[in-house]
């Protein structure tokens, strides 16, 4: 079924467990029945042989070790931890003396027509964001009567790498907001993925960061 799915570009083969994870339940059976007969078959035997009883013992330790592993350290990616740590930043502390929105979240916009067709990191980030805003945890809009100019108004919107960004909508997007904000800035973060070793990148997406104050009234 995989391969028949990949055939005609509709499954991701390659690198996403999450993909197969559906197979995991029957896998489990089917290991627990073959290691079942086999059992049964050493039954039979006078004595089990000395390799059984350590293979078996190795599978326990594996199981222990995979366990005490994951109590220890639970982000077993070097790339999830610094995601996290980005996001505590980005959703709960620098809310503090701005107004933090996330383009696609709150205004259901994006920059990246493929943000949603093909395979990235971005739903890591809009999870994170989730989790460590208390706004968007209670599904609440932003209070734009908050943004002044010592408290910013800053739109937030992921770019996957190497996806093609739509230039009309974000002048679009831009010519929109100039009517009532002034653009200030335009901040852009890099946000490498490393493989599980920590060390080689596997691609560098990036957050660019909006940055607005109110205009003028006399200028609207």
């Amino acid at each position: 079924l995989h391969f028949a799915a990949a055939a005609v570009h509709k499954f991701p083969m390659g690198g996403h467990v999450k993909f197969s994870m559906y197979w995991a339940p029957l896998g489990v059976l089917l290991m627990g029945a073959a290691l079942a007969t086999i059992w049964q078959w050493l039954d039979r035997r006078p004595a089990r042989p000395l390799w059984t009883i350590a293979g078996l013992a190795l599978f326990v330790l594996i199981a222990a070790g995979s366990a005490a592993r994951d109590l220890y350290r639970p982000a077993k990616n070097v790339s999830d931890q610094r995601a996290r740590d980005f996001a505590r930043w980005l959703w709960n502390d620098l809310p503090l003396e701005s107004v933090v929105t996330s383009l696609y979240l709150d205004q259901k916009k994006t920059f990246t027509p493929e943000l949603l067709e093909r395979l990235n990191w971005s739903a890591t980030f809009f999870c994170n964001a989730r989790i460590y805003s208390p706004r968007l945890q209670k599904r609440l809009p932003p209070d734009l009567g908050k943004v002044s100019a010592d408290h910013p108004f800053r739109c937030i919107s992921y770019l996957p790498d190497g996806f093609k960004v739509d230039d009309a909508a974000q002048a679009s997007f831009l010519r929109d907001m100039d009517r009532d904000y002034q653009l200030i800035s335009r901040d852009r973060y890099p946000v490498p993925r490393y493989k599980q070793d920590g060390r080689t990148i596997v691609c560098v997406d990036h957050i660019d960061m909006f940055v607005f104050v109110p205009r003028p009234r006399a200028d609207r």
